[in-house]
């Protein structure tokens, strides 16, 4: 089941401050999200992942992808509208 993100640009804003991206990772990651839905975003998160270095992204990209998997609202997730 695809679960929409309603604001896609505003949920890449919310999960950059989160994870404490840069403005070069921020565009990277929006370059990598090309479905707006809740596993496009777990997919962009992974495959930005994959390509920096360094354990604390590693152990922020798992504390957001188990954030987003367990989810399928914003009441439960309140970084993403999924509204």
């Amino acid at each position: 089941m695809k679960i929409e993100i309603k604001k896609p640009i505003e949920a890449v804003n919310n999960i950059v401050g989160h994870l404490g991206l840069t403005e070069e990772q921020k565009q990277r990651l929006l370059m990598r999200f090309s479905e707006p839905t809740k596993y496009g975003l777990i997919n962009a998160i992974t495959n930005l992942a994959a390509r920096v270095v360094g354990v604390i992204f590693a152990s922020r990209e798992i504390q957001t992808f188990k954030l987003i998997s367990v989810s399928s609202n914003s009441q439960q997730f309140p970084l993403i509208n999924f509204n």
